[in-house]
């Protein structure tokens, strides 16, 4: 069946190889409407990401589409008198954008390229990741993240990103119950909001690599990335070095092998590449949580790989029923012992968004309109991009304060992070208080979200 290509979305880098796109729309060919809708947005087998290190977003998806599958079917359209044509909703800083896609979806050796729904259904997922990544500059754009900005971007909500260690139970359950929840566990040498920090990537950096050449085995330096044309670099480098063209194969063989090692991608499936079990909690990788049990205190986690299930998992609940691919539960005390990160987004009335400069007389007049809890978020520019490399996000923070100083009322300040985005829940009084950007790059404008949790 033919239909809308889109011409704007970016190329699939070379180093991925020859790939096979297939529609979704012929995928559900055949069905009535009521049946493709419920193949389209079934996310009850779970997903695992593909050949882009996205799991930050595809655990968020995975987790909207088994504990929040109306916000899911919300995200994605398909334009009547438009076949082949999907629009997808997104949020940059709190403002909704539609993204248009076409359905198509890269495949390569039999499997998708990228997210793979599991139980035959689920294609609402992969067709978001799509739009993400045009919204970004392409798939490469999306390796490496922090669940919280996947939650936000997706949802809108006010998102969190916090240490784990303090949460008690019954404020992960409340958290649990009222939004939704990832976990991760960062490197010992890298913070959490540096670990997952757009620009730290492979496929974003030039990749550095050595290669014999020559009888005596000669070692030369060479220099690319996951974006460039092997022929033409190897071209380049016999060029320069004045060896001929009889070695032009090998050398761009040499150099596509690096570039799919970048990409994480090996000549078998990503999806079946990597293992069932582990003995360890992968770091610097995201959790979604699909499930909880206040009873036992347990809680049920998907790891995006759609395996890599560690030894140590608890047994299921009584009752509970076959957990998704790559799911698994653990006791919470065992999951505060292995993760030290809480991703969180929670629904909120949205009462404020402005831009906000940071220099030191600015600042932003904010009409609380009574007093409760309330959720503040200040977000930088997306710095996310495949085409170039991204520079590292400067620590950010803020101070929210009641206007007057007389008034009733407590200073509140920000955690200070490297990161897209930082957030704070608070209690604030009725009335005028102002916000200031303390921490940040200077005369750069920054976005504050305000949202009424109560």
């Amino acid at each position: 069946m033919g239909g809308f290509i889109d011409g704007a979305f970016p190329p699939l880098p070379p180093a991925l190889g020859d790939v096979e796109w297939r529609r979704v729309g012929d995928m559900l060919a055949g069905l009535d409407e009521a049946a493709a809708a419920r193949v389209l947005y079934d996310t009850s087998g779970g997903a695992s990401q593909g050949a882009v290190r996205d799991c930050w977003l595809v655990g968020a998806l995975v987790t909207l589409g088994i504990r929040r599958p109306a916000l899911a079917e919300g995200m994605v359209a398909f334009p009547a008198g438009a076949p082949g044509r999907c629009d997808v909703r997104l949020f940059q800083a709190g403002a909704a954008v539609t993204v248009s896609i076409d359905d198509r979806l890269p495949y390569r050796n039999g499997e998708p390229l990228f997210a793979k729904p599991h139980g035959g259904g689920g294609w609402w997922l992969p067709l978001v990741e799509k739009a993400y990544a045009k919204l970004h500059g392409g798939y490469g754009g999306l390796a490496g993240g922090l669940e919280a900005d996947a939650f936000h971007d997706l949802t809108g909500w006010g998102a969190e990103l916090s240490e784990l260690g303090g949460c008690t139970w019954e404020r992960f359950w409340a958290l649990y119950q009222s939004g939704v929840v990832g976990l991760s566990r960062f490197a010992a040498a890298a913070p959490p909001t540096a670990a997952g920090g757009a620009g730290a990537t492979a496929d974003k950096e030039v990749i550095r690599a050595t290669v014999a050449v020559g009888d005596g085995g000669d070692k030369l330096s060479l220099c690319f990335t996951v974006h460039d044309d092997a022929e033409k670099v190897a071209e380049a480098f016999l060029e320069e070095h004045r060896l001929g063209a009889c070695k032009a194969a090998a050398v761009a063989e040499f150099v596509r092998g690096h570039q799919r090692a970048a990409l994480g991608v090996s000549d078998a499936s990503p999806h079946t590449s990597r293992p069932d079990t582990i003995d360890e909690i992968v770091p610097s990788h995201s959790y979604t949580v699909v499930g909880a049990d206040p009873a036992s205190r347990r809680v049920l986690l998907a790891n995006p790989w759609g395996g890599g299930v560690p030894t140590f998992a608890a047994p299921p609940p009584e009752g509970a029923a076959a957990p998704p691919a790559g799911a698994f539960w653990l006791a919470y005390d065992v999951v505060c012992a292995q993760f030290d990160a809480l991703h969180t987004a929670v629904p909120g009335r949205a009462v404020h968004r402005a831009v906000v400069p940071k220099c030191a007389a600015a600042a932003e007049l904010l009409a609380i309109p009574a007093a409760g809890r309330y959720l503040l978020s200040l977000h930088a520019a997306d710095h996310r991009r495949a085409a170039a490399p991204a520079a590292p996000y400067a620590p950010i923070g803020f101070r929210a304060a009641p206007y007057s100083p007389t008034e009733d009322g407590a200073n509140h300040y920000s955690p200070i992070v490297p990161a897209r985005q930082v957030a704070l829940q608070c209690t604030m009084s009725a009335g005028d208080h102002y916000v200031m950007v303390t921490h940040g790059v200077e005369a750069a404008d920054y976005t504050l979200l305000v949202y009424a949790l109560d």
